[in-house]
């Protein structure tokens, strides 16, 4: 339906069936007349700026307030609150030049303008809204953009220049596209409610963190650091993804409707697509390639000073860092979860396919690695696709890039920074030396002195030494034996006395 739609409206602009659709009773500007005044535009800037648009006069009528464009210059005229704006109902676009505000409230901002494309299915006319575009053209105070009120057709909003850390867009009701460019913001708040159509970020040096997650049919982000991105790939159509961190490689995964995909300098291992979209998705390889916006062009001179076109710029190369595992003079590199059938090695590669998802190669000196990873399938005639003709793929490139260029209409070149780890050798534990031991040595014996021998008496302790004790035992036992012997002797001698 939204090709038909864009079919009907190229068709009418080419044909001049263009034309207003009749301004109904209740959408019509109720008064004759707006005086310029302090009430009706309380801003004195924005109330000199309407006073001289207008030719000096200071009363408005019916065809004035049908204005449908209105641009600023800031400096000239230091316009910060936009109230009586809402006096304006045909507005297609505004531009603010050099906004130095933080806040921009643009609430009262609304169009009824519309143009006929064609007819209802039940023979009546359509007629569509024109888009209201808000460009803001270098706002490096700019944080913040509102419009609380329902604007009546949708929004296209562009930012510019903004030097701030956090830009925030979530408060912008009827927000159709978003593109911010050369900016310098951390932080980008987006209306996870809204269903975008065209959304686009270019030039972001600082962009890590998207707030809310992005809705949008038309998605761009180039030159931005960003890793993580949270994005419903349901209605995807087209997706441009330039020089970023990215690496998740399943995030197309369940990209059914998408029909274009240009991807480059970004750090994927591999990418895969849904395969529902695989056979007829218009995919190209710009990694290394001169990247002219072929799908946005028209829109993306504003990132620039002149209305020429964009500098010429070349993608970098999608380069990621793996690790490379030594082991028996052979190298081995993993890749978690990669189809590896899917892999194709250059013709001039050492490198050889293990198993399923790991590289081996077989010397002992290291040599780098890249490959090709098949993103889509070929294009076959008979599906009937747009997909593999070539006609938006890259014709420039790095001289000394080593991918191949006819592989960039189904494949990725991915190259690789290696580190080198070897795996510890375990080193033989050594046992422990057993210190020669000495023999014991024997302590000598003490023999027992002998105690001098008392004729007279006999030495009675006065304690009975401990049974236990078998050597005191022994020594008293001597001692009685000994003095038994004494008395013995003496008595002999006084026998022998007497027999004399």
């Amino acid at each position: 339906m939204k090709k038909i739609l864009a079919a009907l409206m190229v068709f009418s602009l080419m044909t001049g069936f263009v034309q207003d659709e009749p301004t109904e009773v209740e959408t019509q500007i109720q008064q004759n007349q707006i005086v310029v005044d302090e009430t009706t535009f309380p801003d004195e800037a924005f109330r000199n700026y309407i006073i001289n648009k207008f030719d000096g006069r200071t009363t408005l009528y019916d065809y004035d307030l049908a204005t449908e464009y209105i641009s600023i210059e800031y400096n000239e005229y230091p316009v910060n609150d936009f109230t009586g704006i809402e006096h304006f109902t045909k507005i297609k676009k505004l531009e603010v030049y050099d906004y130095q505000g933080a806040v921009l409230d643009l609430t009262g901002l609304k169009s009824t303008n519309s143009f006929w494309a064609g007819y209802n299915p039940d023979g009546t006319p359509l007629f569509l809204g024109y888009s209201i575009e808000v460009i803001l053209f270098e706002a490096p105070n700019l944080h913040t953009v509102q419009v609380n009120e329902d604007p009546g057709n949708q929004i296209e909003l562009t930012i510019r220049g903004s030097k701030t850390a956090t830009l925030d867009a979530s408060q912008v009701l009827g927000l159709k596209d978003l593109f911010v460019v050369r900016s310098d913001a951390s932080t980008l708040k987006v209306n996870e409610g809204i269903q975008h159509l065209r959304f686009v970020l270019k030039d972001m040096p600082n962009l890590v963190n998207i707030e809310g997650k992005l809705h949008a049919e038309e998605l761009m982000i180039v030159n931005a650091p960003i890793a993580n991105l949270n994005i419903d790939v349901e209605n995807l159509y087209t997706f441009d993804l330039i020089n970023t961190n990215v690496s998740d490689s399943e995030l197309l995964a369940n990209a059914h409707n998408l029909e274009w995909l240009l991807v480059g300098g970004n750090k994927f291992s591999y990418l895969n697509v849904s395969e529902a979209a695989s056979t007829r998705v218009d995919y190209h390889d710009y990694s290394a390639a001169y990247y002219d916006y072929p799908l946005m062009y028209d829109f993306l001179f504003l990132a620039e000073d002149d209305t020429d076109g964009t500098p010429d710029m070349y993608v970098n190369t999608n380069k990621v860092a793996l690790t490379a595992k030594k082991a028996d003079g052979m190298y081995t590199v993993k890749v978690d979860n990669m189809d590896m059938e899917r892999v194709l090695l250059p013709e001039d590669s050492k490198w050889e396919i293990l198993d399923g998802n790991t590289f081996v190669l077989k010397q002992d000196t290291l040599e780098e690695l890249n490959y090709y990873y098949r993103v889509v399938d070929p294009f076959s005639i008979e599906t009937g696709m747009n997909c593999g003709g070539g006609f938006h793929g890259p014709s420039q490139f790095i001289p000394d890039y080593k991918g191949h260029a006819g592989l960039r209409n189904t494949h990725k070149f991915i190259m690789t920074e290696l580190t080198p780890v070897e795996d510890p050798k375990e080193e033989p534990k050594e046992e422990p030396k057993e210190e020669p031991k000495e023999d014991p040595k024997e302590e000598p014996k003490q023999e027992p002195k002998e105690q001098p021998i008392k004729a007279t008496s006999i030495a009675v302790a006065s304690k009975a030494p401990n049974t236990a004790d078998y050597t005191n035992m022994s020594y008293y036992y001597a001692l009685l034996a000994i003095s038994l012997i004494s008395v013995a002797a003496l008595s002999a001698r006084k026998l022998q006395k007497v027999k004399k």
